[in-house]
């Protein structure tokens, strides 16, 4: 019988090639990922790719390379679809100042009207804003007004699922709307309410909300 204390056949301390190879790739593509962007006219092409120009903006241009690698290759879908790509917007270059949550206006089949919420991590304890802070970041990724669009009736269909309770008087449409305020910033004084903004409507995919009922 062999003793637990019998050396091992691998020196303790040594790691699999391979291993070390994942590692090293797994570190630079988080890093190629995590680099900011090239000042905007490099960034858009604006300025060509002269000797002249590189030799003068080294860091924008190859931030822009950068970039390019990021985007355009097949790399990428590494990160994404393991779901490891991350941002710094939070912390740099400049942080959000608004403050915004949304809801929706449903309006029924009879007329009636109800403003359906949508979760907000302000109105929950600390315990759970944990187990519910993807609500929140799902709000950053439909908030911008040009990219974002294509997300929104989905969203709209979704938000008239969760107002619908009664079969007999169905969602017919859905108004999803932005509550913001524009912080001041440190030691200053926050603004008095939010500004309100309804920036989509539809009217609601009535088999879409029966199937997805369940009726």
């Amino acid at each position: 019988m062999s003793s637990l204390t019998e050396a091992p056949d691998r020196p303790l301390g040594r790691v699999h090639p391979l291993v070390k190879l994942f590692v090293g790739f797994h570190v630079f593509m988080v890093v190629v990922w995590t680099l900011p962007s090239a000042a905007p006219a490099i960034a858009s092409g604006s300025v060509p790719a002269t000797v002249g120009n590189v030799l003068s903006h080294p860091g924008d241009f190859l931030l822009k390379a950068n970039s390019d690698f990021r985007y355009g290759t097949p790399l990428k879908h590494y990160l994404l679809y393991s779901g490891l790509w991350q941002y710094w917007d939070m912390f740099a270059p400049n942080p959000t100042n608004m403050d915004y949550w949304y809801d929706s206006v449903v309006t029924y089949r009879s007329g009636a009207k109800r403003v359906v919420p949508y979760p907000r991590m302000y109105s929950y304890p600390v315990q759970e804003r944990y187990f519910k802070e993807r609500y929140r970041k799902f709000i950053e990724r439909i908030n911008d007004d040009v990219k974002d669009v294509w997300k929104r009736p989905t969203f709209a269909q979704r938000m008239a699922l969760i107002g619908f309770t009664d079969p007999n008087d169905p969602p017919v449409k859905v108004e999803l709307r932005r509550h913001f305020r524009r912080l001041a910033g440190p030691e200053k004084p926050l603004p008095a309410g939010y500004q309100t903004y309804t920036f989509h409507a539809q009217i609601v995919d009535q088999a879409k909300l029966a199937k997805d009922k369940g009726l």
